[in-house]
């Protein structure tokens, strides 16, 4: 699997047959720079595009868990 923004969400990209098999919505206005994986936890760390805001999501469902913001721009 490859992930990669797209638009809010995250795109969940099936490599062998190159179709999207998942969008995952982060809970950002818009997404900004590539997703961080996580293979041995399981876990996928995507930036939002304002107020310095993460967002942590599960590789198996694409649920998310938890977020963190350091402020900034509005």
């Amino acid at each position: 699997m490859a992930y990669t923004r797209a638009g809010n969400d995250i795109a969940a990209v099936d490599i062998s047959s190159r179709r999207v098999s998942a969008r995952w919505p982060t809970g950002c206005n818009g997404t900004h720079g590539f997703p961080r994986v996580d293979e041995r936890e399981k876990l996928l760390l995507a930036s939002c595009a304002d107020k310095g805001e993460v967002v942590l999501l599960d590789l198996d469902d694409g649920r998310r868990l938890d977020h963190y913001a350091v402020g900034g721009a509005e």
